[in-house]
């Protein structure tokens, strides 16, 4: 007989599982109401009960220049008691010419949105307790009008969250307070951290979700997709964090002993709680993501502890234009990869070991300081450990890198368990746009749990091979992509692998900023192999573009000794058809190369002189010589 705990947890994966078959295929969703429709419909629910509650908060009398952004606050009583952030009230203070100083006003005025009209109503407020060091205050408002307090958020457990839980987040975002309602986020919950040892605040220190949270909105409300409180806004995190511009979040169990025991406590959390709404169709689309993100953490997903000669720390800057250099903040510390199915081979995005400046401004190295190259961060690298999905460390050594994919590769001392390898890849025609993107990472090392640092998005678009970009080839996700998960796995909603999440620019496209990069299941296993036999990118030997009127590339020259020489390629020739296509443009012919490596031979047609039809040519690539 099946225990059962294990029961649950099929009972838990069949109900996974349909509600993935619903979702995914359109002909089996009833005609009135799919799944999708009345998961809208729970959102919301719980939509309604956080958007009265949200309120804003500034200093009371203190003129808007000396203001230092405000913040968001949530109503939990109907006598007007409200949870803020621990800067509430806070102020610049000092006289002109005078270096500023910062000063907290416990005298504040909350800002309650007239849900019926475009404003808000004004009370005056007294912070009766704060604690900046948890980022937590406790206000109450002088004269509770019960017509705007009467609908206060119910408490919920943050102990009973797990990754992939929706989560919502409202607040007075860029100082928009003056329109009504709040600003709200959605996303889910990317990671929780863990209390080290046992705790009456409950089971964790902080959590984090993908929710974007932005200026204005520290303090404000986070709730689960039952609209019940579950914390409250910390703030967005820094670039040197491994949930980098994730949002930060106070779990309401950490409020609960913070405020518990005081007079004001069991107004604020009554002993019998008040029940959320009702959300099925939201729990199922949870599960999904619950099981989901604990298959792809158990299967391929490492976390890489890289150790650096003594002194030595990974110096990352960009071009910034005009010939200056910029500076670029980030995790050094471990890193994501990917076991592959060999079982000896952990990939990781070569941004994650070194500054890549080189790759994407080729030229850049001649302003770069020497501790900034791409060489001197390699050779800076001491030493590796992987952590498996099992938990078990296993040493490793770097083999090889590839450039143009922003991928290294690495080498265990013995082979991992055939059951930790990545899942089996997704086809390649099923990832259109619009297809769901499940983004796990394991930037935790040693101290890694059984659940990643999760991010869901959208499949946005695929570049094309043929493009001049460092992308070319690239799935592009708005799945947040950030140094914690780069070199991790992004999968499907069936639980196939895409392929590995990349960082390519931080400068030009951010991190978590809703452009991340993801490089083909396909390519990571091709470019791994190429890269352990010691194969190098293509290099053909000529300079051609492209002519719609000599419908092909016309080649303008060709490098002496080089391989389009020695197949007898020639000056004026018009190479019309390249690996079986027709080149129609230029991105048809570069993209037959950049997919290729020295070695590999590349069939080609060339129109000549007066000949109609294309004459066949094989050109074996070569390595590009060195300048």
């Amino acid at each position: 007989m099946i225990p059962t705990p294990a029961r649950a947890a099929l009972r838990s994966v069949a109900f996974a599982l349909v509600t993935l078959a619903l979702v995914t295929h359109p002909a089996a969703r009833p005609a009135a109401a799919g799944p999708l429709d009345m998961l809208e419909g729970d959102f919301e629910k719980a939509i309604s009960r956080i958007t009265p509650a949200t309120v804003e908060c500034k200093p009371y009398g203190i003129p808007p220049e000396q203001v230092l952004g405000g913040s968001s606050g949530v109503i939990v009583s109907r006598k007007g008691y409200i949870f803020s952030d621990g800067d509430v009230g806070s102020y610049r203070k000092g006289k002109q010419g005078e270096k500023p100083e910062v000063a907290w006003s416990d005298d504040v005025e909350v800002r309650v949105p007239d849900l019926k009209g475009k404003g808000f109503r004004a009370y005056r407020a007294t912070v009766i307790h704060r604690n900046r060091k948890v980022d937590t205050s406790l206000l109450r408002v002088e004269d509770a009008r019960s017509g705007d307090f009467g609908s206060p958020l119910l408490p919920g457990r943050s102990d009973d969250l797990r990754v992939g839980d929706f989560a919502f987040a409202a607040g007075n975002a860029f100082d928009m307070g003056s329109e009504a309602p709040p600003t709200l986020t959605a996303g889910v919950v990317a990671s929780l951290t863990r209390m080290s040892g046992t705790s009456a605040s409950g089971r964790y220190a902080a959590f984090h979700v993908s929710a974007a949270v932005n200026p204005g909105m520290n303090g404000g409300p986070v709730c689960d997709a039952e609209g019940r409180l579950v914390g409250t806004i910390s703030s967005y995190v820094g670039p040197v964090d491994p949930h980098q511009y994730l949002g930060k979040v106070v779990p309401i169990d950490i409020l609960r002993a913070e405020y518990g025991g005081m007079p004001e406590g069991k107004e604020i959390f009554p002993e019998r709680e008040g029940k959320g709404v009702r959300t099925r169709n939201a729990a199922r689309m949870e599960l999904v993501f619950h099981v989901l993100a604990r298959r792809a953490a158990a299967k391929g997903l490492v976390s890489i502890e890289v150790t650096r000669a003594e002194g030595a720390t990974l110096d990352r800057k960009e071009h910034a234009g005009g010939g200056k250099l910029a500076q670029v903040p980030g995790w050094s510390s471990s890193v994501s990869g990917t076991l592959l199915p060999d079982r000896r081979h952990v990939v990781t995005c070569l941004y994650n070991l070194v500054n890549i400046a080189e790759v994407m401004d080729p030229g850049v190295e001649k302003i770069l300081p020497e501790t900034a190259r791409l060489e001197a961060g390699w050779a800076s690298i001491s030493s590796l450990a992987v952590v498996l999905p099992d938990g078990a460390v296993a040493p490793a050594k770097l083999v090889g890198r590839s450039e143009r994919d922003n991928l290294a590769v690495l080498e265990l001392e013995q082979e991992a368990a055939a059951e930790l390898v990545v899942a089996d890849p997704a086809p390649e025609s099923e990832l259109v746009a619009g297809r769901f993107v499940v983004a796990v990472g394991c930037p935790f090392g040693s101290s890694r749990g059984p659940d990643p640092l999760l991010t869901i998005g959208l499949v946005s678009k695929r570049h094309d091979w043929g493009s001049t970009d460092p992308w070319a080839g690239y799935f592009q996700t708005d799945a947040g992509a950030t140094d914690g998960n780069a070199g991790g796995l992004a999968v499907d909603l069936k639980g196939r692998w895409i392929g590995m999440l990349t960082v390519w620019s931080p400068i030009r496209h951010g991190r978590n900023s809703g452009i991340g990069f993801i490089l083909p299941a396909a390519r990571v296993l091709d470019a791994t192999q190429a890269v352990l036999a010691g194969r190098k990118p293509p290099f053909l030997g000529v300079s051609w573009a492209y002519d719609a009127e000599r419908k092909g590339m016309v080649v303008s020259e060709v490098v002496a000794d080089g391989p389009a020489a020695k197949a007898e390629i020639k000056q004026d020739d018009v190479i019309a058809r390249v690996a079986g296509q027709d080149v129609t443009s230029q991105e048809v012919a570069f993209g037959a190369v950049r997919t290729r490596w020295s070695g590999d031979v590349l069939e080609v047609g060339v129109l000549r002189g007066k000949n109609s039809a294309p004459l066949p040519f094989a050109i074996t690539l070569g390595e590009r010589p060195a300048p």
